[in-house]
């Protein structure tokens, strides 16, 4: 009887899987409560707010500046969504793209890709590689061909296929220092700094059109008016010559 007694006694009692599955859950949602609680009390104390505000890579840093500080002025860095201040920064017209750190205990990091002006429209309307309207143009841009009706208020983006075409010509010839680029009678045509014609014709296959174009280029025997590669597997070209009949002659 005694040793039937002992070892009941001595055995442990075994506890319900379902017990243990309660207890770790309750665990869990009490750690996530203080978790919150804590988060909460550290945005309302103060020691996270925005303090100063980083900014690099901007063209017009105070703009970007100015857009992040109406946007988190008062606020913590724990309670910033990163993602919706980068978008905010990237609707600026000089802004192509934007990424945003936090730096605590409290710093905003702005990184900026600036939108480049590479043509510009008549009025002196300066247009980006991406078709953004940036405004006022610097100098020693591309004229390009653009209607004032195709063109959008600043920040906003081209979506007409002939500007699309030009500034495509534009991005492509960048070296070169292209004076002008627009529609005319002999399709979509370039003009360099020499007065040289470049015609492609139509916005297709532009850089592919523009090697052999510049292969006549180095080849031609003396200024060239113009060399046609509209049809890139047989340009043409017109020597920039006095005598009122020389004609196209092909390139070889």
């Amino acid at each position: 009887m005694e040793a039937v007694l002992g070892g009941a006694l001595g055995r442990v009692p075994r506890r319900s899987p379902a017990l243990i599955v309660a207890v770790a859950l309750l665990g869990g949602i009490c750690a996530l409560g203080l978790g919150i609680l804590g988060y909460r009390l550290a945005a309302a104390s103060g020691g996270f707010d925005v303090q100063r505000v980083e900014v690099r890579g901007a063209s017009d840093a105070g703009a970007v500046r100015a857009a992040v500080t109406r946007r988190s002025a008062g606020r913590s860095l724990l309670e910033i969504d990163p993602g919706a201040v980068a978008r905010t920064v990237a609707a600026l017209p000089t802004v192509q793209r934007a990424t945003v750190d936090r730096a605590f205990p409290g710093t905003l990091s702005i990184t900026v890709v600036p939108e480049r002006p590479i043509a510009v429209a008549p009025g002196r309307i300066a247009i980006s590689a991406t078709g953004r309207v940036l405004g006022r143009a610097p100098g020693g841009l591309p004229v390009i061909g653009a209607a004032p009706a195709d063109l959008p208020g600043p920040g906003g983006m081209v979506t007409s296929t002939e500007i699309q075409d030009e500034l495509a010509v534009a991005r492509a010839m960048r070296p070169m220092r292209p004076r002008a680029i627009a529609y005319t009678a002999d399709g979509l045509t370039a003009r360099t700094a020499a007065g040289t014609e470049i015609r492609f014709g139509d916005g297709a296959d532009i850089p592919a059109k523009l090697r052999v174009a510049r292969s006549v280029l180095r080849r031609a025997d003396g200024p060239v008016r113009y060399v046609d590669v509209s049809v890139p597997g047989a340009p043409a070209l017109r020597l920039g010559t006095p005598d009122p009949l020389t004609e196209i002659g092909r390139a070889h």
